[in-house]
């Protein structure tokens, strides 16, 4: 029994990491600067700019959020590649994205 009940916390340790994560969850740089921006991974990145949307009310539906969430992913991206930027707010960049892309 007790050989039974480690078997089972071992499977369901292991398939929790198997299950992959929605491409909107796990957005953690709301406060992050250009440069932490730059060294994040995509996901990060796109889930992020997914927050920033949903939270402007920028999109009526998931699949607009998703296009939407790529293109502002994208511009701040962009707008933040010179090493000059390093230290800007990507949270000032993201909202100057929205405007110029119309989604606010």
């Amino acid at each position: 029994m007790k050989r039974l009940l480690i078997f089972l916390i071992i499977i369901l340790s292991l398939t929790s990491n198997v299950f992959a994560k929605e491409w909107y969850e796990g957005g953690s740089l709301h406060r992050a600067t250009a440069g932490e921006w730059l060294s994040a991974s995509y996901q990060n990145r796109l889930a992020t700019a997914a927050d920033f949307l949903a939270g402007n009310k920028a999109a009526t539906n998931m699949d607009e959020l998703k296009v939407r969430a790529i293109s502002l992913e994208r511009c701040i991206t962009e707008a933040i590649d010179d090493p000059r930027l390093q230290g800007q707010k990507v949270a000032e960049i993201g909202a100057a994205c929205m405007i110029l892309l119309k989604f606010k």
